[in-house]
């Protein structure tokens, strides 16, 4: 019921995430099972879970089975039983599990999808679920990337601000305006007007950036509805 009012008098937007260490398997083994949730926002910003399960593993295979047992119930109960949009951590099963039930679609076929419509070659699809990637993960994953690889902490730090400043543009023509800026402060070996004006700009942009603890608990973020887009 909470997932059908969602679809039909609030945005339709849910978080579907995993995390590991909230219950283990009886025995000597003590291996951990995954916790899954599929939450939405509820009165006063409540998080509100409207699917849970346990499994021993995160596959495709795996997670595809509680989903669609899910949203084949929430179909009895209403006919417009799709989400507007899902939002998730950056794991490829997860991303194909949800893909696969509620979009009967790939990867592949879904980012071309994406291609088209921001390039104006294709209108929108009002039956096709937006599908989102958290963005706290993915500044988290582009940190762990930098930190083995760019030694100097100045440079990774603005290397990061330089991937968050990419991923919050929300139109193509933005993003590739940012992408140019960024190929000029990066690569430039002399410091030219072009590059000068570039760095000043690119200093004076909002920093979109969270500072992440490397020990903090990813999972419960997408929980907690962190949406820094």
């Amino acid at each position: 019921m909470a997932a059908k009012n969602n679809i039909h008098n609030a945005d339709g937007t849910f978080y579907f995430d995993a995390t590991g260490g909230v219950a283990f398997l009886a025995g000597k083994s003590r291996r951990k099972l995954l916790y899954y949730a599929l939450v939405q926002k509820g009165l006063n910003n409540y998080v509100v879970p409207v699917l849970q399960f346990l499994l021993e593993n995160q596959t495709t295979v795996a997670i595809v089975n509680p989903l669609l047992l899910f949203f084949t119930a929430l179909k009895k109960c209403t006919k417009h039983c799709s989400p507007k949009r899902v939002e998730m951590d950056f794991s490829w099963a997860i991303i194909h599990s949800v893909l696969q039930v509620l979009n009967c679609t790939t990867i592949h076929v879904y980012i071309k999808y994406c291609y088209m419509l921001i390039t104006a070659k294709i209108p929108a699809d009002t039956d096709t679920i937006v599908i989102h990637i958290c963005s706290a993960h993915m500044v988290k994953t582009c940190r762990d990337y930098l930190r083995d690889k760019v030694p100097n902490k100045v440079i990774r730090q603005n290397a990061i601000k330089a991937f968050s400043l990419l991923q919050n543009c929300t139109q193509l023509t933005k993003m590739e305006d940012v992408w140019r800026m960024i190929v000029v402060v990066f690569s430039s070996r002399y410091k030219a007007k072009r590059v000068e004006e570039s760095i000043k700009r690119f200093q004076e942009m909002p920093e979109l950036v969270e500072d992440v603890s490397p020990n903090e608990d990813h999972g419960k973020k997408t929980f907690c509805i962190m949406d820094l887009r």
